[in-house]
């Protein structure tokens, strides 16, 4: 069985307290343990961050969905990356509107008013609620 990092660290903590322990009460030392090297997590705060709510970014080239992504840099790269396919030498911008949402354009040089080429590739934030709002669909 393999273990995430996570409850390697764990594994270690635990071992570290039963050593200094009596072994008696295992559990309980495991618990203070992972207490102390602050590996637990109340219900309320994990509850807190499950409602939450996430924003993650679209990218899309006219309208079709390439992928989502958990950071803007991300759906950023595979859009330039797709781009730069067709133009590896042109020099791109993202144009960015006040809702978030930015627009991967290519400038025309010399630079001049209107000197901006739209590539067609979007990235859009979209929040992602973690339950259903009823007031929310009016």
């Amino acid at each position: 069985m393999t273990l995430s990092p996570l409850a390697r660290t764990a594994a270690g903590v635990i071992t570290a307290a039963w050593r200094q322990g009596r072994i008696a009460h295992l559990a309980d030392q495991a618990a203070e343990a992972l207490e102390s090297a602050q590996l637990l997590q109340s219900p309320e705060t994990a509850a807190e961050l499950v409602a939450a709510p996430t924003t993650v970014y679209r990218a899309s080239h006219d309208s079709i969905v390439m992928g989502l992504y958990a950071n803007r840099q991300a759906a950023y790269e595979h859009c330039e990356a797709h781009e730069l396919r067709d133009d590896p030498v042109s020099p791109m911008a993202w144009n960015v509107d006040e809702d978030g949402v930015a627009e991967l354009v290519r400038l025309r040089i010399p630079r001049s008013l209107g000197a901006e080429s739209p590539t067609g590739f979007v990235v859009t934030p979209l929040e992602v609620a973690s339950e259903y709002d009823e007031g929310a669909d009016e």
